[in-house]
């Protein structure tokens, strides 16, 4: 079992793993609506994978007034 001081220095590194993409998508004006939604789901499951496939595939659109 490894020490709590090894697994609350840990913690900081998997915030910044799931919260770098996520804070990125959820910012993003590439994509709006249920599209936005779709693509944090999918980072909460395959994190650094779909924030690359974010960039990738994502259309750009502007959101309508």
């Amino acid at each position: 079992m490894p020490e709590p001081a090894v697994i609350w220095g840990a913690l900081p590194l998997l915030v910044i793993f799931w919260g770098v993409p996520l804070m990125d998508i959820s910012y993003s004006r590439q994509v709006v609506g249920a599209e936005k939604y779709l693509w944090v789901v999918a980072c909460v499951f395959t994190s650094w994978l779909a924030w690359t496939a974010f960039y990738l595939l994502a259309p750009i659109k502007r959101a309508e007034p």
